[in-house]
């Protein structure tokens, strides 16, 4: 499944001014996960009200719409209801702890890897 929304292509089908996407793409571009999710949600109500009006447009029955036509709009507009935006996985910070000698007695040299201890969170 594609990942990335091409989003001239989908104002050309869904037949919407492509500035409809703009505060979208923005909060996308900046990293924004929640906010990219608000504006997609308006998007999405948008999309609603647009398959509405397609579907009345391109109904195989009226004004010799096609029913290749209407199976993509509907196959378009059933993939954007369904996507969410998520935020790209972190990767693991990692902790490292140095024991003390002065704690367990003893002496350890710089060189000593036996008293470090490794967290992965």
């Amino acid at each position: 499944m594609d990942k990335t929304l091409n989003i001239p292509v989908i104002a050309k089908i869904l037949e919407i001014d492509p500035l409809v996407f703009q505060p979208l793409v923005r909060a996308m571009q900046h990293g924004e996960v929640k906010a990219a999710n608000k504006k997609l949600d308006k998007i999405k109500v948008i999309v609603r009200k647009r398959r509405r009006h397609l579907a009345k447009k391109y109904h195989p029955d009226k004004n010799g719409g096609g029913d290749e036509k209407i199976k993509e709009i509907n196959a378009l507009i059933d993939m954007l209801l369904k996507t969410r935006i998520v935020a790209p996985p972190r990767p693991k910070p990692t902790v490292v702890m140095y024991r003390s000698s002065f704690m367990y007695g003893g002496t350890t040299s710089a060189t000593d890897t036996s008293t470090t201890t490794t967290y992965y969170f």
